[in-house]
């Protein structure tokens, strides 16, 4: 966990930011369901020397969070297909022609503002 931490850490420190960071860290993929991994991010002061106005929301993004993407089978799609789900949304914007602000990155734009 200490070594997650602090590469979440430093990986935050790259940003080059005039801003705020945003208060909501979305997580996905399969390692991002291990609760411990989500209680240290939402128990621990890590966050303390990075530009945050404000302890982060940490949200674990499953598949209902990715818009027009509905399962129609009864296999459960949970947080560990999100990266794919994401994928196939952008491929389906893309074949569409959707805009930028109507398509996945300006969902999850959106999201991270609120």
């Amino acid at each position: 966990l200490a070594v997650w931490l602090s590469g979440v850490q430093i990986t935050l420190e790259e940003f080059q930011l005039t801003e705020m960071l945003p208060n909501k860290l979305l997580l996905c993929g399969g390692g991002a369901g291990l609760a411990e991994l989500q209680d240290v991010l939402a128990t621990t002061d890590w966050f303390k020397e990075l530009p945050f106005a404000r302890r982060p929301v940490i949200h674990l993004v499953g598949a209902a969070d990715i818009p027009g993407i509905h399962n129609q089978t009864e296999v459960t799609l949970d947080h560990s297909y999100v990266t794919a789900l994401g994928l196939l949304r952008v491929a389906l914007d893309t074949l569409a022609g959707a805009p930028e602000e109507a398509g996945v990155r300006g969902k999850f734009a959106k999201l991270l503002q609120n």
